[in-house]
């Protein structure tokens, strides 16, 4: 852990000091030299730098550079150098300070420098240079032949290959590639979830690998922390639904709401066979109806419309089961006032709603619920207003 969050903090520290290195470049010549247009009365604004860098083998300061690609040979710069670009093609420097690099596709060959590399990038190869210390975070990186850090190299990579010389390194990645003419003096640390093979021909002093189980564990947590936000989600939406459709039920519909808080048990079980039997009939009827329309030339509306109703009636079933349950409860407490009926049918969707959750009792929740609402819908509407209480 301590290994991943000093390579994130060198990863902000490289995206600071760049873009604190450009805002200094840009501010140093902004104002160098301002000619007038004659023609227009406006003053346009030249930013002139101090030096031309692609026409000087030595550079008496720090370079920066900011395009989208950047290409710099066979120079000596006297200072730090700054560079963020898509494509970095750096050969044969000679650098007194440290070097900040960020690019998507970075070629560095030939180098030295005196202090150390600060580099981020999706592709980066290494060849033949030479540095104090190397931090690297990238998707492929390869540190070849010939490349030396004088002193540590930490990389945070996917797929890293260590060909050079190094006096310690420790390395995080997928795939971890040691080449046979590495030579490292002190100690390479490994940490991946594959144990490299290690060449015998490589020099290396103390090697310790590192299986990587956290990253697995992260998995199974967040796997765990995803499900759970999903059946809160789950349960909530169940309840949203049960209380629109309820409200909906109760404002537009008095009449069917009077007619269950008369009912009773029983009226609950003829719902539930009364629900059974429309649900298996009405699909079998829709059927018939579509093929009788259709040979006999009528037109085939009628068969659409009974499905329709049909699939409405299956949408709203379970909320309208719930509000069934509630309104009996209600009425078996003998509160009468509205707001009772609605903190009920609440209460009933949110234990409804978590059964749901268990994978045993989901299909037999939905099935009841859906059958009483559906069969209700057909019972009281065609039942007369004297059931008895």
């Amino acid at each position: 852990m301590k290994f991943r969050k000093i390579l994130i903090l060198l990863l902000l520290l490289i995206t600071f000091c760049s873009l604190i290195g450009f805002s200094f470049a840009t501010e140093n010549v902004e104002d160098i030299n301002k000619t007038p247009d004659v023609l227009n009365g406006n003053v346009v604004d030249e930013v002139i730098s101090s030096y031309s860098p692609d026409e000087e083998t030595f550079i008496d300061n720090d370079y920066f550079c900011v395009e989208q690609e950047c290409t710099l040979a066979n120079k000596s710069i006297d200072g730090n150098v700054f560079i963020i670009s898509q494509n970095i093609d750096l050969n044969n420097l000679e650098v007194t300070g440290s070097m900040f690099v960020i690019g998507e596709k970075v070629n560095i060959s030939n180098t030295s420098s005196a202090g150390s590399l600060y580099i981020v990038g999706e592709d980066i190869f290494i060849n033949e240079s030479s540095f104090r210390n190397v931090y690297s975070i990238s998707q492929n990186e390869k540190f070849g032949i010939g490349s030396t850090a004088f002193r540590d190299i930490y990389s945070l990579a996917q797929k890293v290959t260590i060909a050079g010389n190094a006096d310690n390194v420790s390395v995080m990645g997928e795939n971890v590639i040691v080449d046979s003419n590495t030579n490292i003096n002190n100690k390479l640390e490994i940490h991946s979830n594959k144990e490299p093979e290690i060449p015998s021909n490589a020099k290396i002093g103390d090697y310790k690998f590192v299986l990587e189980k956290e990253n697995e564990s992260q998995i199974v947590i967040e796997s765990k922390r995803n499900v759970l936000q999903d059946n809160i989600k789950s349960v909530i939406s169940y309840v949203f639904v049960c209380f629109i459709i309820g409200i909906i039920v109760i404002k537009l519909n008095p009449e069917f709401i009077e007619k269950m808080k008369k009912s009773n048990i029983d009226g609950v079980l003829k719902s539930l066979g009364i629900g059974f039997l429309t649900s298996a009939l009405v699909p079998i009827i829709t059927i018939i109806v579509f093929i009788f329309t259709l040979l006999a030339g009528v037109g085939i509306r009628f068969s659409f419309v009974l499905m329709l109703l049909y699939i409405i009636g299956l949408m709203v079933a379970t909320p309208i089961g719930c509000l069934y349950i509630s309104t009996l409860v209600v009425n078996k407490l003998e509160k009468t006032e509205k707001k009772y009926l609605i903190i009920c049918l609440l209460i009933v969707a949110l234990i409804a709603g978590c059964l749901k959750l268990i994978p045993s009792l989901s299909g037999i929740i939905s099935i009841v619920l859906g059958f009483i609402g559906l069969g209700s819908i057909v019972y009281l509407k065609l039942k007369k207003d004297n059931i008895e209480e």
